[in-house]
């Protein structure tokens, strides 16, 4: 006859048991837990911004970097370059990124 902890035993350990979802969850949602690592998905999860929210948040976002950013190291100055020569890079974002590199901390 052995002797037996009781308690905690790493020999009798097994694999949690697989979540259940709401059936009305979708395969994306049930991803979208998966890789968030989370427990609900929230409705502010899903929601994207307004053309007017995107502009305000652009706004906010070249403020801050003529404000309160570091200026840029060598490296992160190369990839934004190559990100410039891309062909398929949007245009808004070509003229996002030549405003950083245009920066006088970043010249």
């Amino acid at each position: 006859m052995a002797f037996k902890m009781k308690g905690y035993s790493p020999f009798t350990k097994t694999d949690p048991p697989e979540k259940k979802y709401p059936p009305h969850y979708t395969k994306d949602d049930k991803k979208f837990l998966k890789d968030q690592n989370e427990d609900v998905v929230r409705d502010d999860d899903k929601v994207e911004m307004t053309k007017k929210q995107k502009r305000k948040h652009k706004r906010n976002v070249l403020k801050y970097n003529k404000k309160t950013s570091k200026p840029l190291t060598e490296t992160q100055k190369n990839t934004i370059k190559k990100k410039l020569n891309d062909p398929n890079i949007s245009r808004q974002d070509k003229n996002l990124y030549k405003k950083i590199l245009n920066l006088k901390k970043n010249r």
